[in-house]
């Protein structure tokens, strides 16, 4: 084949400006197909992950450019 096969689920994309509305917190968005509880443990989880824990509910329009990546 020559070509290694790729798993899309490995594959994300951030863009250098990513589409947020200034006034949700980092815990303010919802996620797809998720009951409320599941979705917030998922975020917080996310956020522990990249060291944002103590952000949770910091308004996205204060976050750096790199904390929003």
């Amino acid at each position: 084949m020559g070509r290694e096969s790729i798993n899309r689920l490995e594959i994300g994309y951030l863009p250098q400006h990513p589409a947020f509305f200034s006034w949700m917190t980092a815990l303010a968005a919802r996620l797809s197909k998720m009951k409320r509880r599941e979705a917030l443990e998922k975020s917080r989880t996310a956020l522990r992950y990249v060291g944002l824990e103590k952000e949770e509910d910091r308004k996205i329009s204060g976050f750096s450019g790199g904390m929003k990546q």
